[in-house]
């Protein structure tokens, strides 16, 4: 079994890179600190996109397949 892939490190270095940037951008625009108020749907959709990617993949072994 595989745990965890090169793929998977990556979008979540881009993922979590863009929600600083997003935190940054706000903050210069004086818009005040959103990082506490997108903190839970940034983790939602990143752990959400995660599950369907393992159910997609879940889906392609065969019934029966050990390994």
């Amino acid at each position: 079994m595989q745990q965890g892939r090169t793929t998977t490190a990556v979008l979540w270095a881009v993922a979590l890179g863009a929600h600083v940037a997003l935190d940054v951008l706000t903050h210069r625009l004086g818009a005040g600190d959103f990082a506490g108020a997108t903190l839970l749907p940034y983790l939602a959709i990143s752990l959400g996109v995660q599950r369907e990617m393992v159910r997609t993949r879940a889906f392609r072994v065969p019934i029966g397949s050990a390994g």
